[in-house]
């Protein structure tokens, strides 16, 4: 017997699977980020790039079109994992960006 209802096997995605996504995306952000200031480049380049990740700007790069591509697709779960795991990266720059300048 069929289901008449066409949302029953809508796939939503899960908080859960957005949340380890933004983590595992901010995790590598945070080791290509090491690996740019530690490798000996360009000084200025380091500054450019750590003065952006402490505003979360370079994480908006990544993490706009991946929301994006979540909704595209009707997963608004695993989007909301997404922006959850970016909300708490954003607070906790923000909040060590306040502590060094008291």
């Amino acid at each position: 017997m069929s289901d008449d209802n066409p949302l029953a096997a809508v796939d939503r995605g899960g908080v859960g699977k957005g949340f380890v996504i933004g983590a595992v995306l901010n995790l590598l952000q945070a080791g290509l980020l090491w690996l740019i200031v530690t490798d000996g480049g360009s000084s200025a380049l380091a500054v450019l790039i750590v003065g952006l990740d402490g505003f979360s700007l370079i994480q908006l790069i990544y993490m706009v079109p991946i929301y994006l591509y979540f909704r595209s697709k009707d997963q608004t779960e695993t989007a909301k994992g997404l922006m959850i795991a970016a909300a708490i990266v954003m607070l906790t720059n923000a909040g060590c960006w306040l502590a060094v300048m008291r």
